[in-house]
């Protein structure tokens, strides 16, 4: 396989561009809420007496929470390190028994809120850790394409995408077209000559529609 970039024209990308868009509002409306519902309970204990049992209740009610640091500088810093670990990350196959290096503390406290505690908890919990991976690796591979840097890091990450497609195709958090868009957008960047990547596309397409074990 050439890895060599393609002089063509990328396709565009408007649909997969708008999953990653989704993914990143969705999640920053969920940590605003989050954010504001740490909060909440400080500014009642300042409203309140301030004697020792309510300060105490105050203590209690937040002791759990998993984020210890409220400063946005020490919340960049999160995010910023869960977005590197995503590099080389593989998808979870199975229950995920643990915070995963590449999920920060705000999105691992989200992401078991909206997975909840039914009877499929553990296997949304699954779904979702591995579509925020997928985001965050698509961001990050789009970021480096802009950039023109890194072409060996670039195509590492373009690899584990294209991997990882037909999963998020299986697990419906990709439709088809946008699927076969990034394939393209995919190849493209790693394979230079137009005939292996014809070949190659092919049969990345088949694989979409082959059947994927699900954690």
């Amino acid at each position: 396989m050439s890895q060599q970039q393609s002089a063509q024209p990328r396709p565009r990308r408007s649909g997969a561009r708008w999953s990653i868009f989704a993914a990143v509002a969705i999640l920053a409306v969920a940590t605003v809420f989050w954010w504001r519902a740490q909060q909440q309970p400080a500014e009642q204990s300042t409203q309140a007496s301030p004697a020792p049992v309510a300060t105490a209740s105050a203590s209690a009610s937040t002791s759990d929470a998993p984020l210890t640091a409220t400063d946005a500088t020490a919340i960049e810093a999160q995010q910023a390190a869960a977005a590197r670990a995503a590099v080389g990350s593989k998808p979870i196959d199975g229950p995920v028994t643990q915070q995963p290096d590449f999920v920060s503390d705000i999105e691992w406290r989200v992401l078991r809120a909206v997975a909840g505690s039914g009877d499929n908890s553990n296997k949304t919990l699954t779904r979702l850790v591995n579509k925020l991976l997928f985001a965050k690796q698509q961001e990050q591979w789009r970021a480096l394409s802009d950039s023109s840097s890194d072409p060996a890091l670039r195509h590492e990450i373009a690899q584990q995408l294209l991997d990882a497609i037909p999963a998020q195709v299986s697990a419906g958090n990709l439709d088809l077209a946008s699927a076969q868009n990034l394939q393209r957008e995919l190849l493209a960047d790693l394979i230079s000559d137009p005939h292996e990547r014809n070949e190659r596309a092919a049969q990345e397409v088949n694989r979409l529609h082959a059947p994927v074990s699900q954690g």
